[in-house]
């Protein structure tokens, strides 16, 4: 009975930042993957629109941010990014703004913004 007990507490401890934090995580590591094996494109910000959720003491809000992204020999396509942005990061995501970013040609919906 205590045994169940400590891995049910344990279960909750351990699964509790997993779904918090996970897709954050991962995010990070496939973005990180599409900068050093990825190829490049121009995008635009074509739109801002919050998750819902909310972040920190501050409440901070993830936003996607909606792009248009145009490479050499393809036709333009949408693919979007999700942030927890700084406040430096809000002028950079306004729409109208373009910047550089690269795509996986494999799936080129997923990008990720050049530092």
């Amino acid at each position: 009975m205590i045994l169940a007990i400590v891995v049910a507490v344990l279960g909750v401890a351990l699964a509790v930042p997993t779904v918090i934090f996970g897709p954050n995580v991962l995010r990070h590591f496939q973005e990180k993957r599409i900068r050093a094996e990825g190829l490049p494109a121009t995008a635009t910000v074509v739109d801002i629109t919050e998750t819902g959720r909310h972040f920190g003491i501050e409440r901070v809000p993830e936003i996607t941010v909606h792009l248009e992204v145009s490479a050499p020999g393809r036709a333009p396509w949408r693919a979007s990014l999700t942030r927890i942005p700084s406040t430096a990061d809000v002028p950079f995501f306004m729409p109208g703004r373009q910047f550089d970013l690269r795509y996986d040609p494999n799936h080129p919906e997923r990008v990720a913004v050049m530092p």
